[in-house]
């Protein structure tokens, strides 16, 4: 693929988001809960293992939320940006949210990985041994990172606690592996 050219699924994702971006900007809600309900009916992702309505869900349950769930529960997003994934087919839309520091990817039309600032008890700068003792041994130790399985996920969905070169957390992300 040439530099700079999208595949066309990742060309559409940024197209909807964009759209539903530039008119939650220029005050036309409706016109963005129309775009959000029409890309969410083209989903085929299982349904959201959000909190009840009305509540924001933690960090640790927004894997799974519908973009109109993420508009609704965090509003309009700071910057959107694209990532470029190892492979061509991992590219991403993020949604930046600065004063919760929270990085939301999203993958076709729902949220499949989450960048907090703290997840399970843990947060940015905590030593690896507090980690892993919080934790408790329900992690994989793989070195510069940790893995978390949530046990009752209806879907498989992980924590990947990685460590800077003093051992201490230096990103967090809560993520479905199958997306």
């Amino acid at each position: 693929m040439a530099a700079g050219l999208m595949p066309k699924t990742v060309m559409r994702n940024v197209i909807i988001i964009a759209g539903i971006f530039i008119a939650l900007s220029s005050g036309n809600a409706q016109e963005a809960v129309s775009q959000a309900e029409a890309a969410e009916a083209a989903q085929t992702v299982p349904v959201t293992e959000a909190a009840s309505p009305g509540a924001v869900p933690d960090v640790e349950n927004m894997v799974g939320l519908t973009l109109r769930e993420v508009f609704a529960f965090y509003g309009q997003p700071d910057a959107v940006h694209a990532v470029r994934g190892v492979e061509e087919w991992q590219d991403d839309v993020v949604f930046v949210y600065d004063e919760r520091r929270l990085d939301i990817y999203i993958y076709k039309d729902r949220v499949w990985q989450v960048s907090a600032q703290s997840a399970l008890g843990v947060k940015k700068g905590d030593q690896k041994t507090t980690a892993l003792r919080i934790l408790s041994g329900k992690v994989e130790d793989k070195g510069d990172h940790v893995l978390y399985r949530y046990p009752e996920s209806v879907w498989p969905k992980y924590a990947r606690l990685s460590f800077d070169a003093l051992d201490r957390i230096s990103a967090i992300y809560i993520y479905r592996p199958d997306m």
